[in-house]
């Protein structure tokens, strides 16, 4: 008795749901009003900007291995003076060379024929799209701050040996023009012809085009110009904005900090196979 109980008020549940949809969708017509999908307006996720690549004094080598070795000088020999009829002093070069672990990266994707064939917009056309965006925030991601153990690659503020500075003391502060203009000093004074570009969190930026001076005047024009800040001789220091450098980064007790690269895109390669 309580089984047919049960199924008799599954039953009526079901009469009630399809009565409520007939008299719902019927009503004054709805059946003639069909919905609108506007295919055509369709919009893609909106997604980080890439920032290594945008620079464009950093140049790309394409390899043929997936471990590259590059020589170069690592020590000048110098040039000294001597008097007429003088004894010469011979002096040599230090050479070295450095390596590159060419990592896989990708963007994976499965998808059946049925929807290949069905979707519209074109799913071929969706799939080249976004598997080439998504390649590249990754790639940039790497490229920036990459740990170095396998499978990714060494990232720029993971290399040794790089300028760092100046300090914004043991727990961070607020940044200012001051730093980047310090910090293109501190590459000049390492032999570095001196920066060509900031990559930079976007409230890095936001930061400094908030400052004033003591007339509440901005420091900053508000005119678009991808500028850290003026200097007097050498332009400006364009930044390129990227949400791949994160904003909770611990310097101490803070856990809010973030990391400026500040540098010359010339010493830069990006290694591809």
């Amino acid at each position: 008795a309580k089984s047919l109980d049960q199924v008799d008020r599954a039953i009526k549940a079901m009469s009630e749901d399809i009565s409520a949809v007939t008299i719902t969708g019927g009503t004054a017509g709805g059946f003639l009003v069909p919905p609108e999908f506007a295919q055509s307006l369709f919009a893609y996720a909106l997604a980080p900007l890439t920032a290594l690549r945008r620079v464009p004094s950093v140049r790309s080598y394409q390899a043929t291995s997936n471990l590259v070795f590059f020589p170069r000088e690592s020590t000048r020999a110098g040039a000294s003076q001597a008097a007429e009829a003088g004894t010469l002093s011979s002096a040599d070069a230090t050479l070295s060379q450095q390596s590159v672990t060419v990592e896989k990266q990708y963007a994976f994707r499965r998808w059946s024929n049925e929807l290949a064939r069905d979707a519209q917009p074109a799913f071929s056309e969706f799939l080249s799209n976004t598997v080439v965006r998504d390649l590249a925030i990754q790639q940039d991601i790497q490229w920036l701050r990459g740990s170095g153990s396998t499978p990714q690659v060494t990232g720029l503020l993971n290399y040794s040996g790089l300028t760092t500075g100046p300090s914004l003391g043991t727990n961070g502060r607020t940044v200012t023009h001051d730093d980047f203009i310090e910090a293109d000093y501190l590459l000049q004074n390492a032999e570095v012809r001196g920066a060509d570009f900031v990559i930079a969190h976007p409230r890095t930026e936001n930061t400094l085009r908030k400052q004033k001076d003591n007339e509440a005047r901005y420091l900053v024009s508000t005119d678009g110009r991808p500028s850290v800040a003026p200097f007097p001789a050498a332009g400006y220091l364009p930044i390129y904005k990227t949400t791949n450098l994160t904003i909770t980064q611990t310097v101490g007790s803070s856990t809010d900090c973030s990391t400026a690269i500040v540098g010359d895109g010339s010493q830069i390669y990006i290694v591809e196979r």
